[in-house]
Order: C-alpha cells, then sequence, then structure tokens
C-alpha cells in the first residue's frame, strides 16, 4: 500500500505525519497479518495483533511506540521509544544488522552477523540477535 505525500494526520504532539506513521494507524485497523521492513528487508511479520501487542524487535517497537493512543490522558503519560542516530544510507547498507546502527541494544555480533528471519512464536517471525521479551 502506497500512500500520497500529501496524506498525513495530526498527532497529539503537534506536528505533521506522513508515510510510516500513518501507514502505522491504517494497518492497525485493516490488517490481519503485518510485517515490519527495515531498509528493503522484513524484520517481523506476525497476525496484527501478536506484533502489536508483543513486538520483538527495538525497531518494530519504536516504529509501534509513535502511534498515538486515542485516550489523551495515556498518550501523554507513556514514553516513546526514541531512536538515536540516523538511518544508514539504503545505496550503502552496513555489514550485520541492518538496525545495529540504531539500536540500543546491539553487540559485536549484531556488527558481524545480519540475522535470520525465525519463528519466535507460531506465525510469528523476527530476525534479532537480541530480542525483547515477550
Amino acid at each position: 500500500m502506497t500512500f500520497p505525500r500529501h496524506v498525513g494526520c495530526r498527532t497529539p504532539a503537534g506536528p505533521q505525519a506522513t508515510g510510516p506513521y500513518l501507514a502505522c494507524v491504517i494497518v492497525a485497523h485493516m490488517c490481519r497479518k503485518v510485517a515490519a521492513r527495515y531498509l528493503g528487508r522484513i524484520v517481523e511479520q506476525a497476525p496484527r495483533e501478536l506484533l502489536f501487542r508483543t513486538p520483538r524487535r527495538p525497531y518494530t517497537a519504536a516504529l509501534l511506540s509513535a502511534i498515538p493512543l486515542p485516550d489523551p490522558v495515556r498518550e501523554r503519560q507513556r514514553r516513546r521509544a526514541s531512536l538515536e542516530g540516523e538511518p544508514p544510507d539504503p545505496a550503502s547498507i552496513p555489514a550485520g544488522c541492518r538496525f545495529h546502527k540504531r539500536c540500543p541494544r546491539a553487540s559485536e555480533l549484531c556488527r558481524r552477523e545480519d540475522p535470520m528471519l525465525q519463528e519466535v512464536a507460531p506465525g510469528h517471525q523476527a530476525a534479532c540477535h537480541h530480542m525483547l521479551d515477550a
């Protein structure tokens, strides 16, 4: 699904949001199975409820934390995941895990080896050397 650049919506924090944010909101309401991609590679996929409830990759968790909650009180109280640094240049993808330069859990293993997509629960696959707890 592709969204035109002019499509956007306002977040509770105020700035204009487009692209990935809007796509997550639509996916949350319309899709049965969801896949998270980073630099062109599927890094996690699962049935929608399972992925939104228990993301196993730090990137997926950060992406999902950008979706505003409909309750303004809960929205103001929650902590959003923040990612340090800039995404790598897609024309020069780093060795190892594509996310290691921004991942708070990255290790030497992540810098050397690209993790393979593996089943972490029935119907839930993720590619990460240091997965989040379910």
